[in-house]
């Protein structure tokens, strides 16, 4: 599928759930402290990635104005991922800096394939999502799994590198 198709299709599905547009306020966003408890309650380990969420219970980050911040940035940061994939050059470098800013928590691909995995997930739960929509996601989900582990290698992280199963 046309890379600018799988943009506007995986977009459409983040601003049902979301609320969220390129260049919308971060306050805008709605459910995304709901996101981040789903992403722990599906992979606990994330409790010790995610700054300040482990001294949490799930039942408290969902209502917690801290996680609404959180929540957002992640949200407004893969609308950014997913706004950028229609220009090739400039998605690589996106998801290169995403890889190097998170370098010091010593993530493996593999955990990005789960984030990728899980937020997918959330939108599915969330919203009703077309054949095309769902052909775009898998699309972006394959092509991001691949580029985390290229960046990593680039990054001198090839130790981080897992192979999908």
């Amino acid at each position: 599928m046309n890379r600018e198709i799988v943009s506007k299709s995986v977009l459409k599905t983040l601003e049902a759930v979301f609320h969220v547009h390129p260049g919308s306020d971060d306050e805008n966003i709605k459910d995304s402290a709901k996101l981040i408890a789903y992403i722990i309650s599906k992979s606990p380990e994330y409790k010790q990635a995610l700054s300040g969420v482990a001294a949490f219970q799930e039942k408290d980050i969902e209502t917690s104005t801290r996680f609404l911040t959180l929540g957002a940035k992640v949200v407004s940061e893969f609308a950014q991922l997913v706004e950028n994939y229609s220009n090739e050059n400039r998605w690589h470098s996106f998801v290169f800096e995403v890889m190097a800013r998170h370098e010091k928590y010593h993530l493996t691909s593999g955990h990005f394939d789960e984030f990728a995995r899980h937020f997918r997930d959330f939108v599915f739960a969330n919203t009703v999502v077309e054949e095309e929509a769902r052909v775009a996601w898998e699309q972006l989900y394959g092509d991001f799994c691949e580029q985390t582990r290229m960046q990593l290698a680039l990054l001198g992280l090839k130790d981080r590198v897992k192979e999908l199963p």
